[in-house]
């Protein structure tokens, strides 16, 4: 397994939002300062979301996505607002190593699968979702709209255009430190054989090791995005990148 720290922009500014809502939000250190952190701590790949962007659908902070893409010791995931093949196309002509698309799943697919062509293993596709009536489907648009697609028929329908690395966030749980959806990562390893990065609600070590410990039908969880936790130290960076760097 392997830890990926994420940095997510807000108006220019680092930020955590709690369960998705825009309207509880905490701030922490510049952009660049906190991906120039990771790399110092021993990091080798960065999420990188623009959630402005994830929003409206309009890159808003191209020059610090910009910079932190320069630090040519990162592998950096870039999402938010890719609702374009000329918005990928910006994003890796910046040097982003992966693009991180969710609301096309949705409203575009025939783009999803354009770019999954155009751009092979270098598409993440995210899979947001909210429960709703026992059941859990996906969000769009920063996580501010809901769908009626379920999770699994979403992964079933990226793995058919041959994506294979899937995030997969829980938007109840996302900042909120309090564990993980493990009980849906066991069901997407034993539905589909891709590489699934876990996201939301990650705490404490603890909550890693149980991330790590889960394996269906020899597989296991690929990568665990952790935000809120490293920058407020719940999390020693350094120790987790040293523990998990596969």
């Amino acid at each position: 397994m392997k830890v990926i720290p994420a940095v997510d922009v807000l108006d220019g500014r680092c930020v955590r939002l709690i369960q998705g809502d825009y309207s509880r939000r905490i701030y922490y250190k510049g952009v660049v300062e906190a991906a120039e952190e990771y790399r110092l701590l021993g990091a080798t790949e960065l999420h990188l979301v623009d959630l402005n962007a994830a929003r409206s659908g309009e890159a808003s902070s191209d020059e610090l996505v910009a910079s932190v893409l320069a630090m040519s010791e990162l592998a950096v995931e870039v999402g938010g607002g890719i609702r374009s093949r000329s918005v990928a196309e910006r994003y890796f002509a910046l040097g982003a190593e992966r693009i991180v698309v969710g609301s096309s799943i949705v409203d575009d697919f025939a783009l999803f699968r354009e770019l999954c062509q155009a751009y092979p293993g270098r598409v993440v596709a995210s899979l947001d979702y909210r429960r709703e009536a026992g059941q859990r489907y996906l969000a769009t648009h920063g996580w501010e709209d809901g769908s009626d697609l379920p999770l699994l028929e979403g992964c079933a329908l990226v793995v058919e255009a041959g994506c294979r690395r899937v995030l997969a966030t829980d938007v109840s749980r996302d900042g909120m430190m309090e564990g993980t959806d493990l009980d849906t990562y066991e069901e997407i390893l034993h539905s589909f054989d891709v590489e699934l990065i876990a996201s939301g609600g990650v705490g404490s070590i603890h909550d890693l090791e149980r991330v790590d410990s889960l394996e269906v039908s020899g597989r296991g969880i690929y990568g665990v995005v952790v935000g809120r936790a490293f920058f407020e130290g719940r999390i020693d960076v350094a120790e987790a990148l040293r523990r998990w760097s596969r």
